[in-house]
């Protein structure tokens, strides 16, 4: 058998940048690409496969690379070489370099880049490890930069990490960003935090049920998708209170610069019936049990009353009111359905509403719907956007099938 030739060679190509936002800038995954086809076209090498991570150098593990050492297990009497753009494209590490080389050298390839020297020799090996541990420096300098940025915007009270729900980043006046409102996402979203504070909503199941039924607070989601555990992140997400905190990097609960959904005192009300309570479905005959639950407050410490059945020892049902605040001295003592319903329809038999009560109403109604009608306003704008770009679609597709895009 005759000796292979570079002209008969096979190779492969590595390419990986970190984060999606550098797939298309500089020297991302086409940049690489670019670079590795055109060396491999110089040594007369046959480039038979490409591929790609978007994952920090630091890491061994990676799709991209497992497909390829999975490809070299398969074909390594062709003992293929394998093309990086540069040694850290491979890796950012000196582990996670020495272990894949390693692992690349052991089916019989070789590695090979236009901007760096792979040898055997023990001078080549010593300049590889060196710009290895450079190229891991470089990473964990960028990493602490980059953290410190983080910190000191955190510091001055603006949030930095994914966007929550209802919320979108806008510039500040400051510098950098701020969360403003997205609506009509922001005001459903309230009305769901504070219907559960205030005992409209029982349970998180009955507030996830609430914004299943609004597509436009859902937006692309789908209703099957959108699951008990995002609503307890809502309820427990003290950003929509107007505050931040990060304690694995020391930021305590701090105000914070965005515009909040609901009142910090709000916020504490939603977390203690978060922590009495358990996620269960919510009952359907609990109204029917019990009409004045979710009207009645303690008259110890201001909450709203729950109610629950008592079963004796001969097996008999008593209906209660009670309170469950933890931090109440009323709470667990319970008193009778009957006593509480019977005062409540004589105190309702007693009660003339005055001129006065009357205005107050009037007011409240006009105030609710002020808000219902601003939040409908919000609503048809955002739903007329949507159709005038489903108006368009047609045209767009109708013009030319080449300029259609693939997502």
């Amino acid at each position: 058998m005759g000796k292979t030739t570079n002209k008969t060679r096979k190779a492969i190509a590595y390419v990986r940048v970190s984060t999606k936002n550098q797939e298309s800038e500089g020297s991302g995954l086409s940049g690489q690409e670019a670079s590795c086809r055109g060396y491999a076209e110089k040594k007369g090498y046959e480039l038979v496969e490409v591929f790609h991570d978007v994952i920090s150098g630091k890491y061994a593990e990676r799709p991209g690379m497992e497909n390829l050492l999975r490809f070299l297990k398969l074909n390594a009497e062709h003992r293929y070489v394998v093309i990086v753009d540069d040694g850290s494209r491979l890796a950012r590490s000196i582990l996670a370099h020495t272990l894949l080389r390693e692992k690349i050298c052991a089916y019989g390839a070789t590695l090979e880049s236009p901007k760096q020297h792979f040898g055997d020799k023990a001078a080549d090996r010593l300049q590889e490890n060196v710009v290895a541990v450079v190229d891991e420096y470089d990473r964990q300098n960028i990493v602490e930069r980059a953290r410190d940025r983080s910190l000191k915007r955190l510091e001055a009270d603006f949030w930095i990490f994914p966007v929550p729900s209802g919320y979108k980043f806008d510039k500040s006046p400051f510098g950098g960003k701020v969360l403003t409102r997205v609506e009509p996402a922001a005001s459903i979203l309230s009305d769901a935090l504070h219907g559960f504070a205030d005992g409209r909503f029982q349970s998180p199941t009955e507030v996830m049920r609430f914004l299943q039924g609004q597509p436009l607070f859902l937006g692309g989601i789908k209703a099957k998708k959108f699951r008990i555990d995002h609503v307890i992140k809502i309820l427990r997400n003290v950003l929509y209170a107007g505050y931040l905190e990060y304690p694995s990097w020391g930021v305590p609960l701090t105000k914070a610069q965005h515009e909040p959904l609901i009142s910090y005192d709000t916020f504490l009300v939603i977390q203690d019936r978060l922590k009495e309570r358990s996620i269960a479905p919510a009952r359907n005959d609990i109204d029917a049990d019990f009409p004045l639950r979710g009207f009645l407050v303690c008259d110890s410490c201001g909450r709203r009353l729950t109610s629950c059945w008592s079963q004796s020892r001969t097996g008999k049902k008593y209906p209660y009111y009670l309170c469950q605040y933890r931090n109440c001295s009323e709470k667990g003592k319970s008193t009778p359905k009957a006593k509480v319903e019977d005062g409540f329809e004589e105190l309702l038999k007693s009660v003339v509403p005055s001129q006065e009560a009357f205005e107050i109403a009037k007011k409240m109604f006009s105030e609710a719907w002020d808000r219902r009608n601003r939040t409908s306003k919000s609503e048809l704008a955002s739903l007329r956007a949507q159709s005038r770009e489903i108006e368009k679609k047609p045209l767009e597709t109708s013009i030319e099938p080449s300029m259609q895009t693939t997502i």
